[in-house]
């Protein structure tokens, strides 16, 4: 992190503050994200004032070369357009240095001034028996305590935003109300033609045609398919549909179906299927087809040429991102898409031969994403304190609206002819449910009218924490008998809680408001302690306990230094036990559990002797989080066309069902964890439904 000598400087007529990480002029100011402002104290405390990109890459990417040279790229942008926009160019702030770096052009003023402080959301009092002993790490923690980055919607959403009230809108209108989930709407470049995937209980999803023209014409089936069907994409001449298909053994392909002649013709079966967040688009000129691949361990965008039959990659993220819901923009050279990384998205606009640039920041989730070619902007929806809210954006200028709070929306697509915005409204809500082996019986449930997630018990005390938006944002709360009480009490976003050993602690990662990284923070389930342990150029995921309440093993993704990672509590050591990039962990009889980023299955790491087997080959990447050891054992969540089951795997390899479900009746990711010896616990979704509305805009 770099440091200044001052709370606030002058540069020319624009006033700098290092405390709320804003830049100012003339009445006006803008909040930078916090690597950006970083970059701009960087070239204030270089005595040149001169910043080339390597520097920049070492002091604030921490070295990661992949990553830093395009986030510096980003950041000069960012800063540029931050200063011009203020005063409308007439300071020229920045000067490029050719195949070196920039150079600040104004010489730098301190500026002595009283300053009251930021005020950080409260945190508990730390009980002195249960502080952490960090002390290595104690210096950077109190700097990180006074600065308190504050990292808002990229500031260009900030100006000109002007919110549309809700009585402004129609009330959505449902298209379809069948049973069973629709979702992945298109509509034809007429408007009059709905193509979406209808997944009913006891058969895989298929592609459907609704006529909005004409309400008596009957839904028809595209094809009738053993595989799963989804993402269709209509030709601009609107006498093709183009969709992903499902085959064997987790296998995808692309197929463009002929509605006159029926003719399906299979373009490729190198592609990704992953359910809501797979991508397909066709190019407004008819020639491309833009879709996701697995590239090492990463998902990459491709354009495929359907005349020269060639693919050319368009999107070039870095370890564990996901590039998905890619869309076209203005023209086939140009596309727009969300970069999904382990706990944050953008979203990006990348044109041929130009650099990424970054148009969405920092979120938590961003689901949705459609192109509205008339009027050069893009709908989206993002997570924020809990809710999703569908955006309207402009590109160019980045300002925009928010339209309306959408209850678990889904992919979008907009009818530019009408002015019509279509989208899957999912009609669920979660619940945990604690389940017997012996039987499957439910011996205890938490549940509300808001959405509670992935639980985690403690075999002590019979209690269950567990993620919840009860209050309006994610929190860690405890279920304990009859009462619910908040262990985060609205800090920030809070991901994976774990229960200790003991059954007296938590840990969860958890994103304080106004700031742009999860940490990994420590309590008790009494609500009367919550600490941030501080782990400088890390971001940890995939938290699990170790033998006792002393030991915690988290994944670090970010950094020059990815793997896994051992913290001593009790002494603040911090040992790195392997270098595996991986989704989860679970600990159990000195050995670690993991799935990994790009590959189906669960791999054991014996800490001992450092080596590596895998254990199952099953365990899906959308579920990556979901299993556990029990005796040896192994319990893991098992999908196919109609059910989900819960599956003991043996010491022999051999296979038990221990329950099913309808499927998609368990949630994703961290779906199924353990109870005790006899029980184990499911996020279960109320009912799986889903259907396809439609919002209409005026003008």
């Amino acid at each position: 992190m770099i440091e200044l000598e001052n709370k606030q400087y002058k540069l020319g007529h624009f006033t700098v503050d290092c405390q709320s990480n804003a830049i100012s002029y003339d009445g006006e100011t803008v909040v930078l994200p916090v690597k950006v402002f970083q970059l701009l104290k960087l070239f204030i405390s270089e005595p040149s004032h001169q910043v080339d990109v390597d520097k920049a890459i070492e002091r604030i990417w921490q070295g990661n070369v992949g990553v830093g040279k395009r986030g510096f790229t980003n950041a000069m942008w960012h800063l540029r357009k931050s200063f011009s926009d203020l005063d409308n160019g007439q300071l020229e702030v920045f000067r490029t240095i050719r195949k070196v770096g920039y150079v600040l052009l104004i010489e730098p003023e301190s500026e002595s001034v009283k300053h009251t402080p930021v005020q950080a959301a409260p945190i508990l009092k730390v009980n002195n028996n249960q502080a952490i002993n960090t002390p290595k790490f104690l210096l950077i923690g109190i700097c990180i305590a006074l600065l308190l980055p504050i990292t808002l919607i990229i500031h260009y959403l900030t100006k000109g935003e002007s919110k549309t009230q809700l009585s402004q809108l129609e009330t959505p209108k449902e298209i379809t109300i069948f049973q069973g989930i629709e979702n992945h709407p298109a509509i034809d470049s007429k408007g009059e033609k709905l193509a979406f995937s209808w997944r009913q209980f006891n058969r895989p999803g298929q592609i459907y045609i609704k006529n909005l023209a004409d309400r008596d014409t009957p839904i028809r089936l595209l094809s009738n398919s053993n595989n799963d069907q989804i993402a269709p994409a209509w030709s601009p001449d609107n006498e093709r549909i183009a969709f992903i298909e499902k085959t064997a053994n987790n296998g995808c392909q692309i197929v463009i179906q002929d509605l006159a002649s029926m003719r399906p013709d299979i373009i490729t079966d190198d592609c990704v299927y992953s359910g809501n967040r797979s991508n397909l688009d066709w190019s407004k000129d008819g020639r491309y087809l833009l879709f996701g691949k697995v590239m090492a361990e990463a998902q990459a965008l491709f354009r495929f040429d359907l005349q020269s039959k060639h693919m050319q990659q368009m999107s070039f993220p870095e370890n564990s991102e996901k590039d998905v819901l890619a869309r076209f923009a203005k023209n086939s050279d140009e596309i727009v898409f969300i970069r999904q990384g382990y706990q944050q998205a953008q979203i990006i606009h990348v044109a041929m031969n130009t650099p990424e640039r970054i148009v969405v920041d920092n979120k938590d989730s961003i689901i949705g994403l459609t192109w509205d070619a008339k009027g050069e902007r893009i709908y989206t929806n993002i997570l924020e304190k809990g809710s999703y809210h569908l955006y309207k954006l402009n590109v160019d200028s980045l300002e925009h609206t928010v339209l309306k709070q959408i209850q678990s929306p889904a992919n979008l697509s907009f009818d530019s002819k009408n002015n019509r915005l279509f989208y899957a409204q999912y009609n669920t809500k979660e619940h945990i449910s604690q389940r017997t082996i012996s039987d499957g019986q439910e011996i205890n449930r938490v549940s509300s009218s808001y959405r509670d997630m992935y639980g985690s018990y403690s075999v002590a005390s019979s209690d269950i924490i567990f993620m919840s938006n009860r209050d309006k944002n994610w929190d860690v709360w405890r279920r304990s008998g009859n009462k619910s009480m908040n262990l985060t009490k609205g800090l920030g976003t809070t991901l994976q809680p774990k229960i200790s050993p003991s059954g007296d602690r938590f840990i969860a990662t958890i994103k304080p408001k106004h700031e742009s990284i999860y940490s990994l923070y420590i309590g008790d389930v009494e609500g009367k302690t919550l600490n941030p342990i501080v782990l400088p150029g890390m971001e940890p995921t995939a938290l699990t306990w170790g033998q006792t309440d002393n030991d915690i093993y988290f994944a670090n993704v970010t950094g020059n230094s990815p793997g896994i990672y051992h913290l001593q509590l009790s002494t603040g050591t911090l040992t790195k036990v392997s270098d595996q990039q991986v989704k989860s962990l679970f600990f159990e009889n000195q050995s670690l559990y993991v799935s990994k980023e790009t590959a189906v299955g669960v791999w054991k790491i014996d800490l001992k002797s450092q080596t590596e087997s895998q254990v199952n080959d099953t365990l899906a990447q959308a579920d990556y989080g979901s299993y556990f050891i029990l005796d040896d054992n192994l319990y893991y969540l098992k999908r196919d066309n109609e059910y989900d089951y819960v599956i003991r795997q043996n010491q022999d390899a051999t296979e038990s069902i221990i329950n099913r479900f309808p499927r998609g009746s368990v949630r994703k990711y961290f779906g199924l964890s353990p109870a005790d010896e006899h029980s184990y616990l499911l996020t279960l979704n109320n009912i799986p439904d889903a259907d396809i509305n439609m919002i209409q805009f005026s003008g």
